[in-house]
C-alpha cells in the first residue's frame, strides 16, 4: 500500500488528452467506478482496460442480520490520471530521465513519453506578465516603442500567447532545456505559488520535438509565421530581440539575451500530461 507521504501532489492535470485516450480504449465515456470488496466482477473493454470493479460485501447488522454495502468512485482528472498510467505497459514504457547523457539523448525519438524532474522557472515571459496582472502595470511604461513597427497592444497580444511556456534545466552532459507549454485551465487547486523555487516537480508527457542543428521556435510567434530571407530583415528581427530583453532585464536578477524569446538546439519540447511535486 502506498504511503502517504509517497503521494503526490498534482499541479497540472491536461484533462482533455487523459479523457480522449480513455475514451478510446474505453469504447466511449466511463461515468462512474463502483467499488465494492472481496467477490469481483469485472467489465472488461476490448482494449482490457477494467471499467467496473464490482466487490460485493456483506456487514453483519444486529440479529444476525446483513446488508450489502457498494461503493461508487466517481470519475475525476486524478483518477483517471491513475488509469492513464496503468496503461502504459512495459513496451511502451516511460523513460525516467535523471542526467541526461549524449547517448541517451541520441537514443530519445520524438513521441517517445517521458518523466523528468527538477526545478520548473516560469519564462521571462511568463513572468513578465505575471507582474504586469498582478500590479496593473502599462507595457508601454517599460517597452520602447518608439522605433517599432509593432503597437502596445499588438505586442501585449503576442506575449499573452507566449505567457504558457516554462522551463526546466537539463540535468548532465546536456546543456539544454525541457521546455513546455501549461494551459492554465489545466492547474489543478494546488497550483498557488507554482512554480516554487523551493520544489522539485516531475513532468510526465511525451517528447513534442527534440531540437536540432539550427533549428529554433520562438515563444513570439510573429517571428515564426512571418519568414523571410533577407539578411537584413533577420539582422534587423535579432536586434529587435537584444532590445526587448534588454528592457525586460530589470525583472531580473541576472542578465538577459534574445534567447529568452526562443527554444533551440539541443532543448526539448514536451508536451505536459502531468506535472506534480
Amino acid at each position: 500500500m502506498v504511503g502517504i507521504n509517497e503521494l503526490p501532489d498534482f499541479v497540472y492535470i491536461d484533462k482533455t488528452r487523459v479523457e480522449q485516450k480513455l475514451q478510446f480504449v474505453n469504447e466511449g465515456q466511463v461515468a462512474e467506478l463502483v467499488e465494492t470488496h472481496t467477490e469481483t466482477e469485472s467489465k472488461t473493454s476490448g482494449g482490457g482496460l477494467n471499467i467496473y470493479k464490482i466487490l460485493k460485501y456483506n456487514r453483519e447488522k444486529s440479529a444476525g442480520e446483513t446488508e450489502e454495502i457498494a461503493r461508487t468512485i466517481q470519475s475525476t482528472p486524478v483518477g483517471q490520471l491513475a488509469i492513464f498510467f496503468g496503461m502504459i505497459d512495459e513496451d511502451t514504457g516511460v523513460e525516467e530521465i535523471d542526467a541526461l547523457t549524449t547517448k541517451k539523448q541520441s537514443q530519445l525519438e520524438d513521441g517517445d513519453y517521458i518523466s523528468v524532474t527538477g526545478q520548473i522557472r516560469e519564462s521571462p515571459i511568463a513572468k513578465l506578465m505575471r507582474i504586469f496582472d498582478k500590479y496593473n502595470l502599462e507595457i508601454t511604461d517599460y517597452v520602447d516603442f518608439s522605433d517599432e513597427d509593432i503597437g502596445p497592444e499588438a505586442f501585449k497580444n503576442e506575449l499573452d500567447d507566449a505567457r504558457g511556456y516554462y522551463e526546466m534545466e537539463m540535468d548532465g552532459e546536456v546543456d539544454g532545456r525541457y521546455v513546455f507549454h501549461l494551459s492554465q485551465d489545466d492547474l489543478t487547486d494546488l497550483a498557488d505559488g507554482f512554480p516554487s523555487e523551493y520544489k522539485e516537480y516531475t513532468v510526465f508527457g511525451r517528447i513534442e520535438h527534440i531540437f536540432e542543428g539550427g533549428e529554433k521556435e520562438h515563444h513570439l510567434s510573429i517571428f515564426d509565421e512571418i519568414h523571410t530571407r533577407d539578411r537584413s530583415e533577420r539582422q534587423n528581427r535579432r536586434r529587435k530581440m537584444k532590445k526587448m530583453a534588454n528592457d525586460m532585464s530589470q525583472f531580473y536578477k541576472g542578465s538577459t539575451d534574445e534567447s529568452m524569446f526562443y527554444i533551440e538546439s539541443p532543448d526539448i519540447r514536451i508536451t505536459p500530461i502531468a506535472i506534480f511535486s
